[in-house]
């Protein structure tokens, strides 16, 4: 099951101690939309390429694919990069979905690329920190 991003219990609560009352001291209805967390999309580059980063609540989320397709096969003869037998089960653990991405933040991506067989080129967990 894919997980969606929730409100941490400190920023939930504040939500709930946010609400307004009307008159009579009853709570006033708010809008769905302003106790979704908002997000915001950049793009980085590492080693040339563009990485898709999301902002969610205070924390970053990098697109799945745009990491995975820095890896390089780890035989020059094979042009695709093979993945343990464990990928899709560690993949559905780290996972998150935003706007219809498959992302993960950057404890989930190293635990993800751990099941990749390829070469990621430089240093990419003192990166993905960095970012």
């Amino acid at each position: 099951m894919k997980k969606q991003i929730q409100l941490d219990p400190i920023s939930r609560l504040e939500k709930i101690l946010s609400l307004k009352r009307g008159a009579k001291g009853r709570f006033v209805s708010v809008k769905i939309e302003q106790l979704i967390p908002e997000k915001e999309m950049t793009t980085v580059t590492f080693y040339g390429k563009p990485i898709r980063k999301y902002q969610v609540a205070g924390k970053q989320y990098f697109v799945i694919s745009d990491i995975l397709s820095l890896a390089a096969p780890t035989d020059i003869s094979i042009d695709t990069v093979k993945y343990t037998d464990n990928f899709d089960e560690t993949k559905n653990k780290v996972i998150k979905i935003i706007d219809q991405l498959e992302v993960a933040d950057a404890e989930g991506i190293l635990t993800l690329i751990k099941e990749v067989i390829g070469i990621f080129p430089g240093p990419l967990a003192r990166w993905l920190e960095g970012n």
